[in-house]
């Protein structure tokens, strides 16, 4: 695919309950009432993205000229140098958790294997070697480029993935809080990499947003501590919710058994599958999703309440964070969180 393609960029769920207390309600209606998003990104990034094209670019030419490349790197070289290669370039058997974990434990990839995204790892492997026996030429100031340019775009994004990253690991022990940092840079590294690679188009803040809430579950698994739900058990989980509401009981065990002959099955089953409704419930809670993240949460509310007295309006998402000193994204995730308590649980 050349990077001048366009791709298509997934778009965030819309917000839906409401909430209670004065600023809460007013970020509900907020969240209730905002436009869509942007569909493009600014022109900054785009040409902050282009220049990693072109500079990737440059490093295939020069790959395709060195004179000891292996013949098996030959039609990836041709394909950099083209501007027609793919990311990830090793396909998509990525196992982000144990990225996660890798990441955890030793420092950000310099050199080709910042690149590896690009590259393969076999062709890092080969290109790092290569730049250990001839440290300076063509090859080594290509890398170079390559990776600052590449580096100078993730500079740009950075503040959104340490909003993310704090408003997963709020509130949480120092181990869980590395954890999602180290997710959190995963996703941007794969944000940004497939976002040039799809010829910079669509709103790149949205990319990385998207990304940013799937590292939540990267970090989760990586933790021990993610809840795992089946596409068999969700189903059973939505008639449970129906069944449940079917029946009266005064204690735990008649609510099981009264469950159980109601769904026809096993009592140690529905026992599970209520175990399992529960945990899902208590993370999904708005109530807790804020509480945890008060301190996030606090001083957007206090911004929301302050500029409706000062506008006589309900302020705009750019002029809650300019008031609140956080980035925009910060109240997109207290306004998701008041929408329906899904913001990126961990």
């Amino acid at each position: 695919m050349s990077w001048s393609q366009a791709g298509t960029i997934p778009k965030t769920r819309p917000f839906r309950a409401k909430a209670t207390g004065s600023g809460c309600v007013r970020l509900a209606a907020i969240a209730m009432a905002r436009p869509d998003p942007r569909t493009k990104s600014p022109r900054s990034d785009v040409n902050a993205g282009r220049a990693v094209a072109l500079s990737l670019e440059a490093l295939g030419d020069a790959l395709q000229r060195a004179p000891t490349l292996p013949a098996r790197f030959e039609p990836h070289a041709s394909a950099l140098a083209q501007g027609r290669s793919v990311v990830p370039a090793d396909g998509e058997r990525t196992d982000f958790p144990a990225r996660v974990k890798a990441a955890e434990a030793k420092p950000a990839p310099e050199g080709p294997a910042a690149l590896a995204a690009w590259l393969g790892d076999a062709l890092a492997g080969w290109l790092a070697g290569e730049l250990a026996r001839a440290p300076d030429g063509p090859l080594a100031e290509a890398v170079l480029a390559a990776t600052d340019a590449r580096d100078a775009l993730l500079t740009r994004k950075q503040q959104v993935a340490d909003v993310f990253a704090r408003w997963h690991g709020e509130g949480l022990d120092e181990r869980s809080k590395a954890a999602f940092h180290a997710a959190s840079e995963v996703a941007l590294g794969e944000a940004v990499d497939r976002w040039v690679a799809l010829g910079c188009e669509g709103d790149l803040d949205r990319v990385v947003a998207t990304w940013q809430r799937s590292s939540a579950g990267w970090a989760e698994r990586a933790l021990g501590v993610a809840v795992e739900v089946s596409v068999g058990d969700l189903g059973h989980l939505r008639s449970l919710q129906l069944a449940v509401r079917g029946v009266t009981a005064k204690t735990p065990e008649e609510l099981s058994r009264a469950v159980a002959r109601r769904m026809g099955l096993p009592l140690a089953e529905v026992e599970r599958l209520l175990a399992l409704d529960a945990t899902v419930r208590e993370r999904r809670d708005p109530k807790r999703v804020i509480r945890r993240r008060w301190a996030i949460v606090k001083p957007i509310a206090v911004a929301v309440a302050d500029l409706e007295k000062e506008l006589g309006r309900m302020p705009s998402v750019t002029e809650i964070a300019e008031r609140a000193s956080v980035h925009p994204c910060a109240v997109d995730l207290v306004l998701e969180a008041m929408g329906d308590g899904d913001g990126g649980e961990g």
